[in-house]
């Protein structure tokens, strides 16, 4: 037989767990999104690296050649042979 007021506790107890469960899978979702928000901006970090490296390897390709073409000239200007 039960006691008086361990129905009430029960129910106290069975709403508190259900609350509790509610705010777990509300945070789960929370961080879940964060997690993908912050997926996709590193995807756009990566990319964007991805791009200036591509600049920048381009601009060192022209500055090597650049630098080439001027160890061909001499001080004038003129091609040297």
């Amino acid at each position: 037989m039960n006691q008086p007021g361990e129905e009430d506790l029960t129910v106290v107890v069975e709403n508190l767990l259900k609350q509790m469960q509610s705010r777990f899978e509300t945070m789960s979702v929370s961080i879940l999104q964060k997690i993908d928000d912050m997926g996709n901006r590193i995807d756009e970090l990566e990319d964007s690296i991805g791009e200036l490296m591509k600049t920048y390897n381009v601009e060192a390709v022209d500055n090597n050649n650049r630098q080439e073409n001027n160890d061909n000239l001499d001080n004038n200007g003129d091609l040297r042979e």
